[in-house]
């Protein structure tokens, strides 16, 4: 699929193959609905999205933005708002329940805001979250996890683990001559010293459904801590994912999750990143529309 300026890489599921496939915090966030005729189209039901408004908590806290009873998590997001300040878990809850979320500061030190989204529904058929153990990496190593086969990838996530750690990448990726979706993220660290870090892969995953779309666009190059954003045209964006290569994920939330399907270059998911001492960075970011 060639955009009006760019080549992406594409990974598609048409309705008949898709069926063809099929046959064999409480208090404090806000929700959305979107319309029947949107959720058909996105092949899922009783889409809510919620939103955990940016707070200024600890370094490393963690806040959930909580799916309402009945409802599963298919993917979410991260905000922070600091200067220097990066995101440190982004990722689903292991049942499923919410998206879980956290942050840092540039040093270290003091507060941060951080805000968590969370696109619930219906749960779909074949719902499964699955995950990496908890293991040490090297700095920026891409680490994956695998949906069974069969499934496709819904949403993916990651979290560092250690100090001065962030996620410099957290995407979901298709193999187009295996057939497998995978979930993929890197963390690093910035302490004196550190060539490793803690690293869990998350991935969210589902039978397949009519009209999936994964799409990983090109590169995009922008100021240290600029917001960007990309679109599904004449499909709705169900999760995003974000590769900052050496630099660091800041932000990444839905724009429109619930929204009519939007034209070609309206901007669905925002996101930006923060390169230590560079002041600029690349993102290439990934979609999955339906």
């Amino acid at each position: 699929m060639r955009s009006r300026r760019h080549t992406i890489i594409t990974a598609t599921l048409s309705a008949a193959t898709a069926l063809a496939l099929l046959g064999s915090l409480p208090g404090t966030a806000a929700a959305q609905s979107e319309s029947s005729a949107q959720a058909q189209r996105r092949g899922l039901s009783g889409v809510v999205t919620v939103t955990l408004g940016e707070a200024s908590v600890g370094n490393y806290q963690a806040r959930t933005a909580f799916c309402p009873t009945g409802k599963k998590l298919i993917s979410g997001g991260v905000t922070t708002s600091q200067l220097g300040g990066v995101a440190v878990m982004s990722r689903p809850s292991d049942t499923g329940a919410g998206w879980v979320v956290s942050g840092r500061t540039g040093n270290g030190n003091g507060n941060i805001g951080v805000g968590a989204w969370a696109v619930c529904a219906d749960p779909p058929a074949g719902y499964e979250v699955v995950r990496t153990q908890y293991g040490s990496v090297p700095n920026g190593q891409r680490n994956r996890v695998a949906c069974p086969a069969g499934k496709v990838i819904m949403s993916a996530g990651g979290e560092a683990r250690g100090g001065l750690s962030g996620l410099n990448a957290v995407y979901p990726e298709a193999d187009t001559s295996t057939g497998a979706y995978r979930a993929v993220a890197a963390g690093s660290t910035i302490a004196t010293g550190g060539t490793s870090v803690g690293l869990v892969v998350v991935a969210v995953c589902s039978s397949p459904h009519a009209n999936y779309q994964l799409t990983r666009h090109p590169a995009i190059s922008a100021n240290s801590g600029s917001y960007k954003s990309v679109s599904c045209p004449g499909l709705t964006a169900n999760s995003a994912g974000l590769d900052v290569g050496n630099g660091f994920i800041t932000s990444l939330i839905p724009a429109e999750p619930y929204s009519p399907a939007p034209s070609a270059g309206t901007p669905t998911w925002t996101f930006n990143g923060y390169v230590r001492g560079q002041s600029t960075v690349t993102f290439t970011p990934t979609l999955i529309c339906s």
